[in-house]
């Protein structure tokens, strides 16, 4: 008998190695792109057969790709049916298509665009569920990961390059489920390392800004690690390239005028940020001046306000002048650089004795915290009253010489003091004129006797002249 046949086509379905791949799923359409045949699947050894097709011209179209590979959309799958054969026709091959999995790229790299090696990720989908653990970046800070299939996926830093902070930040990508032909590598965005950064604000008691302190950074070992870390015009001290982990910032010289502050400031950079860290900010770190407070006291610890004194340092040099003590016999002086001082008593309030003895002090170069003020104690005697003299017996005074209306002498005026009811003194504080008025007295007194006298004598020998002349 006379067979007439229809043509037969065989397509094989393998992965980028050459390995059969079962699953895949193809259509048939001719050259009308009309669908012939469908929902034809590659068996265990990856071959997709196709028959009872009539002569002409067909393509195989790829429509579902095995589980985990990338649909090949490409259009090269083409192949002719005979119109004539003797005898029964052999099977066209319409040769191998490949599926794909799809490979990602991505560069590590410091903020300076440096690539960074010993950075370690895990590889996650959606669902949270670990795909594969230990993906690192070489010493070209290439991280590649092969062999993805279709999907969305999570890229999760779990620990940085030495010296650095994790990124904590998602990478997320996703695997598109079809390629025309061989994919491309997913090349992701460059991955940025951060290290963190520190900033202090030098200021005075009253908060205006301090340019030139100076600071070191040591580590928790108390190893330095950074100097010469300098406030600048706005007061900042930076400190940069931080590695995760606790310091210490240690200030090692002071602004001119101004006590050092050798406290540690403690403060501490974490192992990971989402990003890139924000800056830690330390506050204001204050540099103080020295200050004291004299207090002026009797021998009987009463207060003594009106002292005058003056403050000189150690060359000599006068600081400052008419310091007055107060109401309550105190001086305050306040911002004083450190150094040593001395004062000096120049006017005593009256009725004390001046005590012009240099009392020391001294402003620490160093100090922890907020220095002490100096307490300063000073004392005024209160000047001795002295009693007027009494004149000698053989000089008579000129009330002897004149006598009085009984023949008695006056009573000399009393030195006592006159006291109140209470027995105590009438007078707040004892007068600093009565020594030199008393001898004003005195010479007055002597003088006034030998004017008296001189009077006596005179209108004698005017008697005797009259008597003469009678």
């Amino acid at each position: 008998p006379f067979i007439n046949y229809q043509g037969e086509a065989v397509l094989t379905k393998v992965d980028a190695l050459g390995h059969a791949l079962e699953g895949a799923v193809f259509d048939i359409r001719d050259a009308s792109d009309y669908l012939i045949q469908s929902g034809l699947t590659s068996d265990s050894n990856g071959v997709v057969s196709a028959e009872n097709l009539a002569p002409g011209s067909y393509r195989f179209i790829e429509v579902e790709a095995p589980a985990g590979y990338l649909l090949n959309t490409t259009d090269v799958m083409t192949f002719d049916i005979s119109s004539a054969s003797a005898g029964k026709p052999g099977q066209v091959d319409a040769g191998k298509l490949v599926n794909y999995k799809a490979d990602v790229h991505m560069q590590k790299v410091d903020p300076q665009g440096q690539p960074l090696s010993g950075a370690h990720f895990d590889l996650m989908d959606t669902s949270g569920n670990t795909l594969l653990k230990g993906i690192q970046s070489d010493k070209s800070g290439q991280v590649s990961i092969s062999d993805l299939s279709p999907g969305d996926y999570l890229l999760i830093e779990v620990s940085a390059p030495e010296g650095y902070l994790i990124n904590t930040q998602s990478i997320e990508f996703t695997v598109s489920s079809a390629a025309d032909g061989e994919p491309d590598t997913l090349v992701l965005d460059d991955f940025v390392n951060y290290q963190s950064e520190a900033v202090l604000v030098k200021t005075d008691a009253r908060g205006a800004v301090l340019e030139g302190a100076v600071f070191s950074l040591e580590d928790s070992s108390g190893s330095v690690i950074q100097t010469g870390l300098t406030s600048n015009e706005a007061g900042e001290v930076y400190v940069s390239d931080l590695s995760p982990g606790s310091y210490n910032l240690v200030e090692t010289e002071s602004v001119d005028g101004y006590i050092l502050d050798d406290s540690p400031i403690s403060f501490a950079v974490g192992d990971g940020m989402e990003g890139q860290p924000e800056l830690i900010e330390l506050g204001d770190w204050i540099n103080y001046k020295g200050s004291f407070e004299l207090t002026k006291t009797d021998g009987s610890n009463q207060v003594v306000p009106h002292a005058v004194f003056e403050l000189y340092d150690q060359e000599n040099q006068l600081v400052l002048g008419e310091l007055i003590t107060d109401s309550s016999g105190k001086i305050l002086v306040e911002d004083l650089a450190p150094g040593d001082y001395y004062l000096i008593e120049t006017q005593a309030p009256e009725g004390y004795q001046l005590d012009s003895t240099p009392i020391e002090l001294s402003i620490p170069v160093t100090f922890r915290g907020k220095p002490e003020r100096i307490a300063v104690q000073a004392i005024n005697e209160i000047l001795v009253q002295e009693e007027p003299n009494t004149p000698d017996n053989d000089e008579p005074s000129e009330e002897s010489s004149q006598g009085s209306d009984d023949g008695s002498t006056p009573d000399r005026p009393s030195s006592e003091t006159p006291s109140s009811e209470d027995g105590t003194s009438s007078g707040a504080l004892p007068q600093t004129n009565v020594v030199s008025f008393a001898s004003i007295i005195r010479i007055l007194g002597l003088l006034l006797l030998v004017f008296g006298l001189l009077l006596l004598s005179r209108s004698r020998h005017q008697q005797k002249d009259d008597g003469t002349a009678f």
